[in-house]
Formats: C-alpha cells, structure tokens, sequence
C-alpha cells in the first residue's frame, strides 16, 4: 500500500516538476475578447486556437479602475481555463498611468504594488503555473501596444527610447513585473506601430522577448523588408506576426485584409516566430473580421487546429492542461499497473 501511495504521489507532483515552455507556436487572434455578438468569440475559436489575447481593461487607473479591471481580467481567464486555452494578458491597466490629454501611458510609482495585487488574485485563482508553464492559463504578458511613437493625441502609447536607453516609464513597468518571482519567468510581449518604425525604440525593444509589428498598408514585399529590419535590430527575440484580416480597407475603421500566405509560410518556417495574431477575429459593421469571412476562417482554423494539436503534444503537462485526465483515470492506472 505504500508503494501504491508513493506511486500516486510521484505521479501527481510530476506534472509540477517541467519548468520549460515545451509550447514553441501559438495562433491567437488580436483583442480575442472583443465584444462578439451574439456569442462569445472564445467560444468560436476555441477548437483552432491556443492563445486567447484578453485585451479589454476600465480604462481608469485608479484604485477602483484596476480594481475592475482585475475582476475582468478573472472573469476572462477563467473562461480560458474552462476552455483549455493559454491566454496572454494585458499590463498596461496595472502599469501605467494615462495622461488624460494625450492619452499617453507615463510612469506609474505605484506600478510594482498595482502589479503584485493583480498577480497575486491570479496565483490565488489558479491561473499562473511558475513549476510548469505549460499547464499555466497566463503564458505571456502583453506589457503595452504600440510603445514606439511620438507623443501626440490618439498616436501610440508614447514610450520611445530616451537619450538611447529605455523609456523610463517602460522600464519601470518591466522591473515591476520581473521583481515578482511568479511574473519573473513569463514571457514579455509588445507590438510594435510599424508606420512609425523601429529606430527610436531599439533599447527598449531589448526589454521583451516578443516582439511584432503591424502595418496593414504593406504589400507582401514590404511586409518581407520590413521583418527583416525588425530582426536586425531584435535578432534573439520571438517574433509576433499581424496580419490584417478584416474585410475592408476603410481608415479608422477597418484595416482590410492581407494574403495570409506569407505570413503562415514565416510562422511555420522560422522556429522564433512564436504568434501568429490576426487582426482580427470579430466583426463590426461593414468591417467583417476572419469569423465572417469564410476564406480566412476556412485558412486560420485549419492552421489553429494543427497549432493547437501541436502544442498539446508537446510535453505531458500540455496535453493534460488540454483535456485534463480525471484523478479516479489515474487512480485506477496506477492500482492496475502495481498488480501486475
């Protein structure tokens, strides 16, 4: 019986024991919880996607804003959990304050203890794995969007480099969330505004591990040059890859669709590109995302679905956080196995 008991144990508290990312590829649609009537839009692509990107936050930085936003943010990943999805979720709602005239993101004083407040209702909750990423709801943490960019009215988030080092508003939020030892390993994500470019943001590039850009105005050779640069300045990184996947090309509204070919083609064949994020999944007005259109739903989800198969036979841990096996399967396995 202290066999049996000792197995039991040793193959309960093996799951615990992987500390390395085993998962190398992730499909996940942009702002995937976007508001998606008249269901959810997790519950659509839940089958052919690995990463749900919860994007939405109160907008307001007070106590009581983040405070809601926590609550939001448990609400969302709870739902990943239920589904078996890993999500990467946002920072900026608990790292930064927002400057009401610009709308620029700026440093947060109180940036680490916000951060450990929201980790620590996640670790309470279940949803962050520090002994075994694999079976982690988090995987990644999306810091910011668009950090590179002038600081002008409705521009990006305003955090270019500063005298050739960092943002200190940037690295603040970054030493915020890796002087917490359960945040200290996950894996620091940003987009970049391609428009604007990469120059005034090469150190503070070196903060994530990765890093994409979109601009919907590319042609496919355009998009090939421009991923170069982005590799030249950031060659150890993982790559985020964005393409525009919304019906039409309309300004301010939607940003219309790009061929999906060349970016599935980089996405299978370099092993450092980590996310492929189409832009986007839901649909609002005449801006039809990939769920109403069926020749980037019919693409997307065959890739998701082998992407998703992948990563859930990576490693024992992933293909239990998949479809979990219940206690009593292992129970009996090992009772059966210890008679023979």
């Amino acid at each position: 019986m202290k066999r049996i008991i000792a197995i039991l144990f040793l193959a309960i508290s093996m799951t615990g024991i992987a500390n390395a990312q085993s998962i190398q590829k992730y499909l996940g649609y942009y702002y995937g919880d976007a508001n998606n009537p008249p269901s959810t839009a997790l519950s659509e692509f839940q089958t052919s996607s690995n990463l749900y990107h919860i994007a939405g936050w109160s907008t307001d930085e007070s106590a009581a804003g983040r405070s809601e936003s926590t609550q939001y943010l448990l609400s969302q990943l709870a739902l990943a959990k239920a589904a078996h999805m890993h999500a990467i979720i946002p920072g900026y709602p608990f790292l930064f304050q927002q400057d009401s005239a610009t709308g620029c993101f700026t440093n947060d004083q109180g940036a680490a203890q916000s951060w450990n407040t929201v980790v620590q209702a996640m670790i309470s909750a279940g949803y962050i794995d520090v002994a075994s990423p694999d079976r982690s709801v988090v995987t990644a943490i999306y810091v910011v969007d668009e950090p590179n960019g002038p600081q002008v009215a409705n521009g990006p988030n305003c955090l270019p480099d500063v005298s050739g080092q960092p943002n200190p508003a940037l690295q603040n939020a970054i030493n915020a969330i890796r002087s917490n030892p359960n945040t200290t390993t996950i894996p620091l994500a940003t987009i970049l505004n391609g428009y604007v470019g990469f120059a005034n943001f090469s150190s503070g590039m070196n903060l994530f591990d990765w890093v994409g850009f979109d601009n919907y105005s590319d042609s496919t050779s355009q998009w090939q040059s421009q991923l170069a640069t982005l590799k030249a300045y950031a060659p150890t990184k993982k790559y985020i890859l964005v393409p525009g996947s919304q019906s039409a090309n309309i300004p301010n509204q939607c940003v219309g669709t790009q061929s999906p070919t060349p970016f599935i083609n980089e996405f299978q064949t370099d092993p450092q590109a980590v996310w492929l994020a189409p832009f986007v999944w839901f649909s609002k007005g005449s801006c039809l995302g990939v769920r109403d259109n069926p020749s980037l739903r019919s693409t997307y989800t065959t890739l998701g679905t082998s992407i998703k198969a992948q990563g859930c036979s990576s490693s024992t841990a992933a293909r239990n956080f998949c479809k979990p096996q219940a206690i009593p399967q292992i129970v009996t396995t090992i009772l059966f196995n210890s008679s023979q």
